[in-house]
Order: C-alpha cells, then structure tokens, then sequence
C-alpha cells in the first residue's frame, strides 16, 4: 500500500480545513486499488490570522479545527495528523518547512481551501507510476481547478494542460525530484519557480482529468497571475515572499 505525505499550508483562517481532510479521507479508487495511507502536516502560519510568535499564540483556529476532526470524523486513509508552525518566512517557506518535517518520500502538497474529488488521489499516482495506458510515468502531477460557485472560472487553469505546471493547490512529485530541483525557494510565487526549474530541467509533467474544488475569491487569483505574467516577462525573476506573508 502506498504511504503519501501530504502538506498544507495555511494562510489565514481556513474554514474549508475540515473539507479537505474528509475528501482526502474518503478518497475511494475503485475495488482493484489497494488504496493508500496518508500522513498529513499542517503548516501553520499564526501571523497571518492576528498571532504573535508567542507560545500563548500559537494554536490557531486552523490547528484546533484540523484536531477536531480528527477526533470526531474518523480517519479513513488518513493514519497520521500533525502541526507546525511557521515563524519565519512567506509561504515558500511554508513548503519547505513542510517538506523537511515531513516523513516520507512520495509528497503531495494541498491548499487549505480546496477538496479533492473521489478517485483524484488514484489518477495522480497512476500518473507518476505510469500506470495510465499510453502514458509513461512522470515527475510531476499538476491537477487543475474548478470553482466552488458555478460560473466563476478559475483564472490561469487554461495553461496547464499545454504547458505542465507545478500547483501548490494539489501537485505530487517525490522528495528525490525535488530536492534534486533545489526544493522551494521563499519567492511570491513558489509553485511557478519551481515549475520553471522543473521545465528547464527537462522533467515530465502530468495532468489529471479530475479537478479538485477551490473556494479561492477571484481577487485573489487575479493577483496571483497578474504576479506570474510579471515573472515571465522578468525572466523568471520573483520577488521576495515576505510580500506572501499576508492572506490575499
């Protein structure tokens, strides 16, 4: 059975916490997949919803959320579930510090407001395996998105198919490929500067056919490829992620 780390980070109050957690518990792949175990760590970034870096602080509501339903809901394919938190840094340094606390080899990385659909855990492993007919295995699953409200698009979702992408909001790739890319760096946009080092590194990219499910306002995705457009034109150039440090 396979074991997955799974890291997400927080930036700010995350009422959609409980979804994610239940949608990745109650992940089902059909009654030929053996099915998977997944260890899940919390980054938890107090400053952004009001906290301090005093120990009194450090319990957000995102952390006493994520408790919550563990003790309540069950656990389903979800066999661990721990926090941390994060004192220094914008959200590249919420990855990495996931990363490196994280046990395991197989990462797969989650926004906080997203939730996965039934069998979408399956389809990105089959991808990396290359147990997709007609497909061989990549380094990289990208996943693309749909909005929670009907007729609301979810801005830059158009290019991942064409060009490969690395997504913080559900991407999976092994801690070997991405140490070997120089791991997260604390930029504006850390999932676009490691997909640029991804790309020019020459590493395969997949994409599933399932979309995971974002309550993400537009404002916020508007700035966020208002700031990738700027990266590219830049020559790959970003700017420092202290500038991340605030929710959008």
């Amino acid at each position: 059975m396979t074991e997955l780390a799974v890291i997400v980070p927080t930036r700010g109050p995350e009422p959609h916490l409980p979804d994610l957690l239940s949608s990745l518990a109650n992940q089902g792949g059909g009654d030929d997949w053996p099915g998977v175990k997944m260890r899940v760590l919390l980054v938890d970034d107090a400053r952004a919803h009001g906290g301090t870096r005093s120990p009194a602080s450090r319990t957000s509501g995102n952390v006493v959320a994520a408790w919550d339903w563990w003790r309540v809901e069950g656990h389903g394919h979800i066999i661990d579930f721990d926090y941390t938190h994060q004192l220094e840094g914008g959200y590249g340094a919420a990855l990495a510090l996931g990363t490196k606390r994280a046990r395991g080899d197989l990462l797969l990385y989650a926004d906080a407001d997203v939730t996965f659909p039934q069998g979408l855990v399956r389809e990105m492993l089959d991808l990396w395996c290359g147990y997709v007919p007609h497909h061989e295995a990549v380094d990289i699953v990208a996943v693309r998105r749909r909005h929670a409200m009907p007729g609301i698009s979810v801005l830059g979702d158009p290019w991942i198919p064409r060009t490969g992408y690395v997504t913080t909001w559900a991407c999976l790739l092994d801690r070997a490929t991405l140490e070997g890319l120089g791991g997260w760096r604390d930029v504006f946009l850390p999932d676009a500067d490691l997909w640029m080092r991804a790309r020019a590194a020459g590493l395969r990219f997949g994409t599933t056919t399932r979309r995971v499910r974002t309550h993400r306002k537009v404002h916020q995705e508007a700035r966020k490829l208002w700031a990738l457009g700027k990266m590219i034109v830049s020559d790959g150039r970003d700017v420092p992620g202290r500038a991340y440090r605030r929710p959008l």
